[in-house]
């Protein structure tokens, strides 16, 4: 039986500035069928439309879905409050 779980996440480390707004956390379920680029556009818009990052989190969601995803979709937002 193929092993199902990667035990390497894929991690990066950077240094955040005031032009960093949020963190999309998900799984292959939503990256298999979403595009980075896609994934902050749309929650770039859900957060400035007044969504909550939990809201914007569960829309990435049900694009994943219904782009066909054939994975489990979990996705979480994290909004960084700059001061």
């Amino acid at each position: 039986m193929a092993d199902l779980l990667i035990p390497v996440p894929e991690c990066r480390s950077i240094v955040l500035s005031q032009g960093h707004e949020f963190l999309i956390i998900a799984s292959d379920g939503l990256w298999d069928v979403v595009s980075d680029s896609e994934a902050v556009t749309r929650a770039k818009n859900a957060l400035s439309g007044g969504k909550t990052a939990s809201e914007a989190a569960e829309e990435l969601c049900d694009l994943a879905l219904k782009l066909g995803s054939s994975d489990n979709v979990t996705a979480v937002i994290v909004q960084f409050i700059h001061s």
